[in-house]
């Protein structure tokens, strides 16, 4: 099958690594507060709120609505965390939790990069004749400041951001959205990205194919009924020969 006529590609943990390994950052960030926290044994300190803050990260992020509201306040999602981590710990000093949140932050920002090749690959799809849109929820001013910091925007033929278009992915009005602005069939595009249900589901509903970018080389979770279209691990893969998005 040839490339398709137009590409979705999403930003975060496709493009970017943006959020892979959050159990190793916070021990890193913890490690950096332990005379600040005052304990002995920084090591069972660092554990109890290791899994603290793992449970709270994942109670945030893992339902949709919270999902939905704390993905246009990153800033303030990350020392949320942190200040429920530390209450579900047993710990009162929230002036800490939230220096921790900070450092949670500046810590991903610092750590933030494009995955291997991923320049090379836009550049090599645009000059076979690929259009292409960036899909990304969140922010205008946060998901912004990463496409300016990587220079993303100028290999894209359009891209879409959650705050700035109204709505973000997995709502059909966003894939409408695409098709209608290329003036393509469903057929004639595919989505590519890292979430499940954003980027395989949602865009397969409209007859879109969706493409699984598993850059960390995940596992499908057990039971699931989701089919990708193709997988793969590295933008790379769409440009090899015999490359397949048919199921």
């Amino acid at each position: 099958m040839p490339l398709p006529h137009v590409l979705f590609v999403d930003m975060d943990d496709t493009l970017i690594i943006a959020h892979n390994n959050a159990e190793t950052a916070w021990r890193e960030v913890i490690s950096g507060f332990s005379s600040e926290l005052g304990l002995d044994d920084a090591d069972g300190c660092a554990y109890i709120l290791v899994s603290a803050l793992s449970a709270e990260s994942g109670s945030m992020w893992n339902d949709p609505e919270s999902h939905r509201l704390w993905r246009h306040k990153m800033p303030e999602a990350r020392r949320e965390v942190a200040r429920r981590a530390y209450l579900s710990a047993g710990f009162g000093n929230f002036a800490l939790a939230a220096s921790l949140g900070g450092a949670f932050a500046a810590h991903r920002d610092r750590s933030m990069r494009l995955f291997d090749g991923t320049i090379e690959v836009l550049e090599a799809l645009r000059a076979a004749g690929v259009l292409m849109a960036l899909v990304t929820n969140g922010s205008s001013d946060f998901q912004r400041a990463k496409i300016d910091r990587f220079d993303l925007e100028r290999h894209f033929n359009y891209v879409l951001i959650e705050e700035e278009f109204g709505a973000g992915k997995p709502e059909d009005i966003v894939y409408c959205h695409l098709l209608n602005h290329f003036a393509i069939n469903p057929e004639d595009a595919w989505m590519i990205g890292d979430n499940l249900d954003w980027e395989v589901v949602a865009p397969q509903r409209h007859g879109i194919r969706g493409i699984w970018f598993n850059g960390y080389g995940k596992k499908l979770p057990s039971g699931t009924l989701v089919r990708p279209d193709a997988t793969i691990t590295t933008l790379g893969k769409l440009l090899e020969p015999g490359f397949k998005a048919d199921g």
